[in-house]
């Protein structure tokens, strides 16, 4: 017993002299993995049949009622019986399930087909002011609807012309414009200033913008259809997919009418309001074949025609400016409008 002691006073006289002492675990610097890049909000106007590798850039105001329909029908073989805007099932929809259209895009990879259709912007307009301010049943943007009856003088009821009241209503739109014009210029920081009503509403955004964030998110555009060709653009449609259900095209029910013009497209525009709807509507003149003249002839272009216009005069920008319209969305959405706030 006495020796084991003595081995260990020994130990520890020399603890004490030396003064060494175990050397400490090394710290060891918990690495966390970079976080993943966050993937860019698909656009809500991006319908994809269940089935088919395809995917339909929603522009409201351009037959995308129809266009909804159609797409519809060559995945199921029958029209949808209500809205297509208040679809809940039967084609994917980015506003509904993106996580489900991003899949669905990433599977259809190098198979995928994009299409869209556009329209005259002039007549697109008045489409527009006749089914969303004037229609009384819609419901549509009370606040956007009693800005116009206090501060631009159209008159929902009275003996007011549809004439008369649209060209009030243009000025409104170019208000909406300037004031997004203004928004472009403070600083990323600092927060937005308009009212709700003050933003563009997505019933005259341009149709640019739409197939722009379509394009971004579906890699291209294939196929740009136009309204005042919809029945040959529809069977040349027809034709390049060869779905598996063929809508009967030439009586194919009309979806989505709103109410009637009561005078000529022409009469709707004087000097100073077709000068504004050229200012800020210009890239849809340019991009589309459509001539600044109210109800002048479009350029006589196939759907892949179209689009080959559009992609190469427009290349595809990350940072472009007009992605700032991404709010729109939200401040347009009404329970009339379903599920994406885009109805024609």
């Amino acid at each position: 017993m006495r020796g084991i002691w003595r081995v260990r006073k020994a130990l520890d006289w020399l603890e004490r002299t030396t003064g060494s002492e175990p050397d400490p675990e090394p710290v060891v610097a918990l690495i966390e993995p970079p976080p993943k890049p966050a993937a860019a909000a698909l656009p809500q106007g991006l319908w994809m049949p269940k089935f088919q590798p395809w995917a339909y850039v929603v522009v409201p105001k351009s037959a995308c009622t129809t266009a909804g329909q159609y797409l519809f029908y060559v995945d199921h073989g029958y029209y949808y019986h209500d809205d297509i805007h208040r679809l809940r099932y039967g084609l994917h929809k980015a506003g509904l399930n993106p996580q489900m259209v991003r899949t669905h895009l990433d599977e259809a990879n190098e198979d995928l087909f994009t299409f869209s259709f556009v329209r005259d912007p002039y007549a697109r307009l008045v489409s527009g002011f006749l089914d969303k301010v004037l229609d009384l049943e819609q419901g549509y943007r009370q606040d956007i609807r009693d800005r116009l009856t206090s501060d631009w003088q159209v008159q929902l009821a009275g003996d007011r012309s549809q004439v008369d009241n649209f060209r009030s209503f243009i000025r409104f739109v170019e208000y909406q414009y300037e004031r997004w014009e203004e928004f472009q210029l403070l600083d990323p920081d600092q927060p937005d200033p308009r009212a709700p009503w003050e933003t563009v509403d997505i019933h005259w955004l341009r149709q640019s913008w739409y197939l722009r964030r379509g394009r971004r998110h579906a890699g291209t555009v294939d196929f740009i259809g136009a309204v005042e060709t919809m029945t040959d653009d529809l069977e040349s449609l027809t034709a390049h997919l060869r779905p598996p259900h063929v809508p009967p095209l030439d009586a194919m029910p009309k979806f989505g009418a709103g109410p009637k013009r009561e005078a000529p497209l022409e009469d709707f525009y004087d000097d100073e309001t077709k000068a504004i709807v050229d200012r800020h509507f210009g890239p849809d003149f340019r991009l589309f074949g459509y001539p600044k003249v109210v109800g002048g002839e479009p350029k006589k272009l196939t759907g892949f025609e179209r689009a080959d216009l559009y992609n190469t005069s427009l290349p595809v920008r990350t940072d472009d400016p007009e992605d700032c319209y991404n709010e729109i969305a939200t401040a347009a959405t009404s329970a009339v409008d379903g599920d994406e706030g885009v109805q024609t």
